[in-house]
C-alpha cells in the first residue's frame, strides 16, 4: 500500500478488473468479475479475475467516493491477500458471493450494515468484536483452517439480525470450527445441513454465554471432534424455540459430546432423531437447563460411557409439558461412525 496525495492509503495501479469495480459500486451495481464456479476460481491463474482485498477496504472507507447505499457487491472474483476490516466502520455492507478469499477474512471490532459470503470459500473469518446492524450471512460457506484461533470466530460480536449457517462447511484441525462464545443474535440463527469438524477440549463449535434473540434451529447437522466435545454451548440463552433435528455428532471425553450445561431456551426445546455418540464420556450433559415451555426428546440415538449415564439432565426445569424421552441411550457406545 501507499500513500494518495491526501495522505490517505490507498491500493496503487488498479487493475481493470478493479476499476470496474470501483465503477460498479459507486452507482450501486454488483460487480460479476467472471462466471466461472469456485472450483474453476480455485484453481485459476488469470489475473483478469483477480480482485486485491485492499481495494475492497478502501471501497468501503470511502477512498473511492461515496458509496451506494447496496454496499460493495462482488461475485465469481479471486480476491488475493489478507482482507483486512479490523476496525473499518462503513456505511454500505459487503456481498461476496461464489468468490475465492485465498486468505483470512478479519473484521475485529468492524461495524458494517451487512455481510453476506454465501457461496464462497475462505480459510476464515475472525471477527472478534464485529458489530453488523443486519445480517451475516455464510450460507453455503467453505472454510478451512488449522490453529487454536478457531475458523470462524466470533468471540463477542453482535449481530442485530439473523445469521446464517445452512450448507456451511467449517473445518479446523488444531482448533475450534466455530468459537462464539458470548455471540449475541438479535434475531434468529439458521444451522441448516451444516457440517462442523474441529479439535481440542474447547469444542467443535463453541457458543458459551451466547445470546440468541429469536429461534436457533440445527436441523441435519453433523459436528466431528475426536479429542474433545463437539457442541460446547454452556450458558447459551436461546429466547424463542430450540430445534435439534437430525443432528449428528460425535465427541470423546469427560465434558461430553453436547453440553448445555444452565441452559435457557425461552421457547419449546424439540429434540428428534439424530445421532450422538462419546466414545470416553456421556453424550449429552445439561444440567440445570431451564425450558420456559416445554420439552420432548423423542427418536435420539445416543451412546456413550460414563458412570453418571448417557444422557444427563440433573436439576433440568420444565415450566410447561415434557414429551417423555424416546430413543436408544446404551451406555457403551457401538464402533465411532
Amino acid at each position: 500500500m501507499t500513500i494518495s496525495h491526501n495522505g490517505a492509503l490507498a491500493c496503487p495501479d488498479p487493475t481493470p478488473q478493479e476499476r470496474l469495480l470501483v465503477t460498479a459500486v459507486v452507482q450501486g451495481a454488483e460487480y460479476a468479475c467472471s462466471a466461472l464456479t469456485v472450483e474453476d476460481l480455485v484453481e485459476m491463474t488469470d489475473p483478469a479475475h483477480v480482485i486485491r482485498a485492499d481495494v475492497i477496504r478502501d471501497l468501503l472507507l470511502g477512498r473511492h467516493g461515496e458509496l451506494d447505499p447496496r454496499g460493495v457487491r462482488v461475485s465469481g472474483a479471486r480476491i488475493v491477500d489478507r482482507l483486512d476490516l479490523d476496525h473499518v466502520t462503513a456505511a454500505a455492507g459487503v456481498e461476496l458471493l461464489g468468490c475465492v478469499i485465498t486468505e483470512p477474512i478479519t473484521a475485529e471490532y468492524a461495524v458494517l450494515p451487512r455481510l453476506n459470503l454465501r457461496g464462497s470459500r475462505t480459510t476464515a473469518l475472525h471477527a472478534d468484536g464485529l458489530r453488523i446492524t443486519g445480517e451475516l450471512i455464510l450460507e453455503r460457506v467453505r472454510a478451512r483452517w488449522d490453529g487454536d484461533k478457531g475458523t470462524i470466530r466470533l468471540i463477542l460480536a453482535h449481530i442485530g439480525g439473523q445469521l446464517d449457517l445452512s450448507d456451511a462447511e467449517i473445518t479446523n484441525t488444531g482448533g475450534a470450527a466455530v468459537l462464539a462464545d458470548r455471540l449475541h443474535v438479535e434475531a434468529d440463527v439458521f444451522l441448516r445441513r451444516t457440517h462442523a469438524s474441529g479439535a481440542g477440549t474447547i469444542g467443535a463449535a463453541r457458543l458459551v454465554n451466547a445470546r440468541i434473540g429469536g429461534q436457533l434451529e440445527c436441523s441435519d447437522t453433523r459436528t466431528i471432534n475426536t479429542t474433545g466435545p463437539a457442541v460446547l454451548a454452556d450458558s447459551i440463552r436461546v429466547g424463542n424455540n430450540l430445534s435439534l433435528i437430525d443432528v449428528q455428532a460425535a465427541g470423546s471425553g469427560d465434558l461430553g459430546t453436547v453440553r448445555l450445561v444452565n441452559a435457557r431456551v425461552g421457547g419449546q426445546l424439540q429434540w428428534s432423531g439424530g445421532k450422538v455418540v462419546n466414545t470416553s464420556g456421556p453424550a449429552l450433559i445439561a444440567d440445570g437447563i431451564h425450558v420456559d415451555t416445554s420439552m420432548a426428546i423423542r427418536d435420539l440415538n445416543a451412546s456413550g460411557s460414563d458412570a453418571k449415564g448417557t444422557v444427563q439432565l440433573p436439576a433440568a426445569r420444565v415450566d410447561g409439558q415434557i414429551g417423555w424421552p424416546t430413543g436408544s441411550w446404551p451406555r457403551v457406545p457401538p464402533a465411532p461412525w
